[in-house]
This record gives structure tokens, C-alpha cells and sequence, in this order.
């Protein structure tokens, strides 16, 4: 083994970079988490971003917030179009999360945006699928405290925060 790669919680990336450290100093890349919001003003491509959302929301399980109303609706159209399956099936463009409690902990990220006043524009359910599979998810937060927007989900989930404007976006 030349490199340790980990995408993951704080302590387990520690315990990895320790497990690396002590077996010869391999190389390490971790990625530990934080919530990134990126911003767009008025004039963003909306189709080329919302590839982009939805491929950081799904594809990778991260998450990501925006600020137009034409961006969650072009994103609901996309993910739409996702193909839910196993991780055997070749044409499936993501599937089940790794288990029980990460699936619990993902399906209650919807219960806390419907508690907040957020608004599921799109999914935020389990999907039809046996397993732990939750259908690819959009939402509306209401405020920067919002869990949704302060915590990571690691699923299928995108996280949005409308703007009044850009010195807010900025400054928030």
C-alpha cells in the first residue's frame, strides 16, 4: 500500500492517520467533513451548476447549498432522473448507504428540516428499494443554523439557503 485515502467523521480520520503513521509514515488524504456552501450570483449558468450540485449531492454524498429558486427547481428535474440501485447493477448511479445507523441518521436529517420549517423540494423519504437506500434529496433550509446546514449528512442530500443579497451571502 502506497497511500491511504479516507473520507469520513474526525476521530476515525485520526485513528487513520495514526494506523498510517505507525505503519512506515504512508501517505495520507482525509477529508473529515465542514460544511462548504458555495454562493451564485445573478448571472451562473443554472444547468452546468446543477450538474455539479447534483453530482457533489449524490454521486459523492456530500452536500451543498444555493440561493436561487431556478437552481432547486432544475435540481428536483435532475434528480428525478437518477437511477436508484444496487452497487451490483452497472446502470445504477448510486444505491444503498452503508448500513443501519447511517441510514437512520440520514433519514432524520429529513425530520429535522420538517421540524425547522425547511421545505423538501425534492425526496427526503426512504426510496422504494429494500435496503438502505433514501431517495436523492433537496432541501430548503430556513436559517444557517438550520442541522441540515451546520452538520453533514453523508447521503444523498443537497442543502440550500436563499440569500436577500450578495453582501448577506458574503457576510452570513
Amino acid at each position: 500500500m502506497s497511500k491511504v485515502t479516507f473520507t469520513g467523521s474526525v476521530p476515525t480520520g485520526i485513528g487513520v492517520g495514526v494506523a498510517a503513521m505507525q505503519a512506515g509514515l504512508k501517505p495520507v488524504t482525509l477529508e473529515l467533513g465542514g460544511k462548504h456552501r458555495p454562493g451564485f450570483l445573478r448571472d451562473f449558468p443554472v444547468e452546468r451548476t446543477v450538474d455539479g450540485i447534483m453530482e457533489a449531492a449524490c454521486l459523492h454524498q456530500r452536500e451543498v447549498c444555493a440561493s436561487a429558486d431556478d437552481v432547486l427547481e432544475a435540481l428536483a428535474r435532475k434528480l428525478a432522473t437518477l437511477k436508484i440501485g444496487s452497487a451490483l447493477d452497472e446502470s445504477a448511479q448510486f444505491g444503498p448507504l452503508a448500513n443501519a445507523a447511517h441510514f437512520g441518521k440520514v433519514m432524520s436529517f429529513f425530520d429535522d428540516a420538517r421540524r425547522q420549517h425547511g421545505e423538501i423540494v425534492y425526496g427526503g423519504a426512504a426510496a422504494d428499494d429494500a435496503g438502505f437506500v433514501v431517495q436523492p434529496t433537496a432541501i430548503r433550509a430556513r436559517s444557517r443554523n438550520d442541522a441540515i446546514m451546520t452538520r453533514e449528512t453523508f447521503g444523498p442530500v443537497a442543502s440550500f439557503l436563499a440569500y436577500d443579497d450578495e453582501e448577506e451571502l458574503l457576510t452570513t
